[in-house]
């Protein structure tokens, strides 16, 4: 076997054996895939006082987000 030849099916071995233990290998369960956010919109009839829903101040809107489970907040131009 040449020298060449030994080299390149070992690093296809190497490669293939690689990729298929990382997919084979469990995702760290403390760490979740994608975190969350909470779009201030979903709370704009309350920071605006419309009929019928109590009002809330646009300042309170990061503290309702993270008693609700979201870890972050997504703001927008509400009045």
């Amino acid at each position: 076997m040449k020298r060449r030849d030994f080299l390149r099916t070992t690093v296809s071995t190497a490669l293939a054996a690689s990729a298929l233990l990382s997919r084979l290998a469990p995702a760290a369960e403390d760490t979740p895939r994608y975190r969350l956010t909470l779009g201030q919109w979903t709370f704009h009839r309350a920071v605006r006082g419309e009929l019928g829903v109590a009002k809330r101040d646009p300042l309170e809107f990061p503290t309702m987000a993270g008693e609700l489970g979201f870890e972050g907040a997504d703001y927008s131009g509400t009045r």
